[in-house]
């Protein structure tokens, strides 16, 4: 029973330094491709907001029972107040959010390559 234990701890190690040596430090030195992390940040900021708009459709007065209650947290009064919904609004804030989260990403690539580098 002890000669098995101390095998499992000498095998989790070796794992242990291995996934170190080989994927992250691996994974860590690769360039980051500018295109894909745009498109990543960009479609997450945009899906979260489209849900954000989707509930303001569809539960209003929940969501500014939500406003309040954050604000309240914070130890703030509220001060907004939800608009009725609006469809064109609605794809407005999709899209923006997925220009600026597309250039945050491309920007955040753009840097993280240049220090890997240098």
């Amino acid at each position: 029973m002890k000669h098995s234990f101390i095998a499992h701890l000498l095998f989790m190690q070796a794992l242990r330094e291995n996934f170190n040596k080989f994927i992250i430090r691996k994974k860590m030195a690769e360039k980051l491709n500018k295109n894909q992390m745009g498109l990543i940040f960009g479609v997450f900021l945009a899906a979260v907001h489209a849900v954000w708009a989707l509930l303001v459709a569809v539960i209003p007065g929940l969501l500014q029972q939500f406003l309040d209650w954050v604000f309240a947290l914070h130890f703030l009064s509220p001060i907004y107040t939800l608009t009725s919904f609006d469809f064109v609004n609605a794809i407005l804030l999709v899209a923006l959010t997925f220009v600026v989260g597309y250039i945050g990403g491309w920007v955040f690539a753009t840097v993280w390559n240049w220090f890997r580098k240098h």
